[in-house]
């Protein structure tokens, strides 16, 4: 009783709710901790009492090494920060569709055959469309807006699931996702581009490059087997093509995903867009056929799990510290980055 009423008293009662923010903090920085710097500790001894086999959390030795998991977080909280303060965000206006590709054709590189765009699925003329194509939106997220499909007598057979859908099933689909503000209303019908012979796919595989302003740290090859989130696995290579193995463990590891055929032109186009969008980090999305490498699109921060191997989280986290350092110096360099002297004079002290 006297503990409650003492705690209503101002200056108790802020100290309280400042010591409750400390730990709220504290909290929050363990959990951005990268998995190197997190440890188990046997018989360790914290504030008096003795804890066994207990997992302690080392924020303040995390923030001494790079970590690709806490750039990552915290490119995501500027973004809030940036959408906050309003402007352009020329990286993120690539993230739709349509304007990815403008921008890839205008270095040279290939995108899907488009059939046509439509501003709502209503106006697609379904009938007049070839036996396979892609429905795509402008803009989506995790894949939702992606449909290839191919037609099945009076119905197509969505090749992600294997379902047969009508014309009114396809347009049910994206309306609920629309609704949900998953995707645009706006899409794209593309050409369905033959996957390289030989490797089993009916749809081109999928390759994605972590790319640090012009450097490649891994390619990450996705396969689905259906549309259900345990139905995609992966595989990684590194700018070398070396096999990297589990690179983020937790996911499901398919080794008979094909590695990148057209290796070169896969990462010389990585590094040539990855240049010139001049962000330390973004992932360039990039199909294969036969024929070569098509544009997919730009994503500036991969959702989903993104907890690397220690060793890569380490590695990604230096090469994104080291992009950003290379554009800094750039920006210096182009008196984008200047000190702002005073109008009263200051020429004539200490000259040496």
């Amino acid at each position: 009783m006297l503990t409650s009423l003492v705690r209503r008293l101002p200056p108790v009662a802020r100290r309280d709710a400042t010591i409750k923010e400390l730990r709220r903090r504290l909290r929050r920085a363990e959990l951005d901790a990268p998995p190197t710097e997190r440890t188990r500790t046997e018989g360790t001894r914290t504030e008096g009492t003795r804890t066994e086999g207990t997992r302690t959390e080392q924020p303040a030795t995390a923030m001494q090494s790079p970590s690709f998991l806490y750039k990552l977080r915290e490119a995501g909280r500027i973004h809030g920060h940036l959408k906050r303060l309003g402007g352009p965000l020329p990286m993120w206006e690539l993230n739709r569709k349509h304007r990815g590709y403008r921008f890839a054709v205008s270095h040279g590189v290939a995108i899907p055959p488009v059939i046509g765009a439509y501003a709502r699925p209503a106006d697609v003329p379904w009938d007049e469309l070839p036996d396979a194509f892609v429905v795509k939106t402008f803009h989506g997220t995790a894949s939702h807006g992606v449909m290839p499909v191919r037609r099945d007598g009076d119905r197509f057979r969505d090749l992600l699931s294997s379902r047969h859908l009508g014309v009114e099933d396809i347009q049910a689909r994206l309306t609920r996702l629309v609704d949900k503000g998953s995707v645009s209303e706006e899409l794209f019908i593309e050409e369905l581009m033959t996957a390289p012979q030989g490797t089993g796919l009916e749809v081109v595989p999928d390759y994605k490059l972590y790319c640090f302003y012009g450097t490649i740290g891994m390619i990450m090859v996705a396969g689905r087997r259906s549309r259900a989130a345990d139905g995609r696995a992966f595989r990684y290579f590194d700018a070398d093509g070396a096999d990297m193995g589990n690179a983020r463990p937790g996911l499901a590891l398919d080794q008979s995903l094909p590695a990148p055929r057209h290796l070169e032109a896969l990462t010389s186009t990585g590094r040539l867009l990855s240049g010139a969008i001049r962000s330390p980090f973004v992932r360039v999305d990039l199909y294969e056929r036969d024929e070569g490498v098509v544009f997919g699109e730009i994503t500036p921060a991969p959702g989903g799990v993104q907890v690397l191997r220690p060793e890569l989280d380490a590695s990604f986290g230096e090469l994104w510290e080291d992009a950003q350092a290379r554009l800094e110096r750039e920006a210096i360099t182009a008196g984008a980055r200047t000190t702002g002297y005073g109008p009263e004079p200051h020429d004539h002290l200490w000259r040496f």
